[in-house]
């Protein structure tokens, strides 16, 4: 059998009256990357199924045939991937994925009345076929609004990845791999999305899973990056535990506050407080900050410690700077109490926190600066 294959411009995604004489048994269509296509009066029981090449594989299916109808039952057809939609016995049904197993969802009142009679519609990565008798006539069911959702792809300290927008209607589910994202030194497993306001979901299983939201926006979608080694186990522990989230928000505040007849160098709290508004500050958004004011979510200062080097307690994070003196050490154990005291955590992997997130000179460590963000934009 000869096969045909057909190029989709962008020029040219909306193909009228395309026919069987059109498209061939098994044609090939090539189409851009999330684009769509629609083609009318495609004969009943047709069946576009997605290739690895960003191509379509048309399949005519006649109806009452015993081999179409094992070819196009849904256990049959929905080996792979969530997001395809079939015809059959003139219902819709929709593969989606429920913690790792497939069943199929009945969506026949979710067709769209625009469409003609055998109308086929295709994006890329998901295939959707109207089969016959589903015609443009008053008494047709409501159609769902369709989204376009808009998703920047990031490396959560250093930059844009990609770019790319999904298709969908309003409440359909929708995964995103960590593995779909050609990208170098991001995490393979961790995955937070977030729109302009708040946070959408942070995934530790590799795959995002929401829905499209009511109407068309941007997405912004966050994978870790791994050029420092960082170890977010250390706070995926934590979370496991209770804690491992932000005590005061994304924007605490806080005020000098010195223990047990002690004073210090208030300098070093300004140092650190500094070097971590920087780790959350990023040309392409703001993670977090920390403002002092006279009366703030905690204070921080100088005190006994109860003898060790440094403290801290709910409301509380200091130094004894009698026991550390210089300022490179004061740096390092303010940064490491700080630390703590905003993400609920400690002694990350099992000992002092300031070996692993601060540098000898006292300031935050590249690996302190990447736990920080992921911290911050993970709520």
């Amino acid at each position: 059998m000869n096969q045909n294959i057909t190029t989709i411009p962008e020029s040219n995604l909306y193909v009228p009256n395309a026919s069987k004489e059109d498209f061939k048994l098994d044609d090939i269509i090539k189409m851009p990357e999330n684009k769509l296509l629609i083609a009318k009066n495609v004969p009943r029981g047709s069946i576009i199924m997605p290739g690895s090449d960003g191509s379509y594989q048309l399949n005519f299916a006649e109806k009452e045939s015993s081999q179409t109808k094992n070819k196009i039952t849904p256990e049959k057809t929905f080996f792979g991937k969530q997001g395809k939609l079939i015809v059959l016995d003139g219902k819709r049904y929709k593969a989606n994925k429920v913690k790792g197993l497939k069943k199929v969802v009945d969506i026949t009142s979710h067709i769209p009345n625009n469409l003609g009679r055998g109308a086929v519609a295709a994006t890329a990565g998901l295939a959707t076929i109207f089969g016959a008798g589903i015609g443009c006539s008053k008494a047709g069911p409501t159609p769902i609004a369709q989204v376009n959702l808009h998703v920047e792809f990031y490396n959560h300290t250093q930059g844009l990845i990609t770019t790319t927008t999904y298709i969908g209607n309003k409440g359909d589910p929708l995964a995103i791999p960590v593995s779909s994202v050609q990208a170098a030194d991001v995490d393979p497993m961790h995955i937070i999305v977030r729109n302009k306001d708040k946070l959408i979901t942070s995934e530790r299983d590799g795959e995002a899973n929401f829905n499209f939201p009511n109407q068309s926006q941007t997405y912004y979608v966050y994978l870790l990056n791994t050029s420092n080694n960082a170890p977010y186990s250390a706070i995926d522990e934590w979370i496991d535990k209770g804690g491992g989230t932000l005590e005061f928000g994304h924007h605490p505040t806080y005020h000098y506050e010195d223990k047990n007849g002690y004073t210090g160098n208030r300098g070093v709290i300004d140092a650190v407080v500094g070097g971590m508004n920087d780790a959350l500050t990023f040309p392409w958004g703001n993670y977090g900050s920390l403002r002092r004011v006279d009366n703030g979510n905690f204070g921080a200062g100088f005190g006994y410690c109860n003898g060790w080097l440094g403290e801290h307690t709910a409301t509380w994070a200091g130094v004894n700077n009698k026991r550390v003196t210089s300022y490179s050490g004061q740096m390092r154990i303010m940064n490491a109490e700080v630390f703590e005291i905003l993400t609920r955590t400690d002694n990350l992997q099992g000992r002092p926190t300031h070996f692993l997130i601060t540098d000898p000179d006292g300031s935050l460590n590249p690996v302190g600066r990447d736990l920080l963000a992921y911290c911050f934009i993970k709520e």
